[in-house]
């Protein structure tokens, strides 16, 4: 089956998202542990790099499946399809609560934007043309063996 370009835009898609936990993941990182070497000797001894750290392991595992999802869908596999869907509906799962947990106070747009561009990759998987691609049926020809 030939693949369409609205399956290579959410293939596309799915790569940007990956590459964005993966960043946002490796940011959190450095930057824990540049306050790790700042605060070692102080009074808190790192407590600001852990409270960085934690954030930083916790999107370390959805941005490792996305990306193997992303994997899975360039291969044309049904397992990336939906290790991709899995991926992206627990993060956006995640991502809502902590927008309702957080509530009015602590509003924040950049973790909307981040919520609103994980429910658009988790909506164009679930779009009809790329869960019909994936969940196509390899229709099996008989073989003439006379000839």
């Amino acid at each position: 089956m030939k693949r369409s370009g609205r399956v290579t835009f959410v293939i596309a898609m799915q790569l940007i998202y990956a590459m964005t936990l993966t960043s946002l993941s490796l940011y959190l990182l450095v930057l824990s542990l540049s306050q790790f070497w700042k605060t070692r000797a102080g009074p808190f001894r790192g407590d600001a790099a852990i409270n960085l750290m934690i954030p930083s392991a916790i999107l370390a595992g959805p941005a490792l499946v996305t990306l193997m999802g992303w994997l899975g869908l360039r291969k044309e596999k049904l397992w990336g399809w939906w290790l991709a869907l899995i991926g992206d509906a627990g993060m956006l799962g995640l991502l809502v609560y902590i927008l309702i947990d957080d509530g009015w106070e602590n509003f924040d747009w950049y973790m909307v934007a981040l919520t609103v561009a994980s429910a658009m990759v988790t909506i164009l998987l679930l779009a009809p043309i790329v869960r019909k691609f994936y969940w196509h049926v390899a229709k099996l020809q008989s073989v003439d063996l006379t000839s």
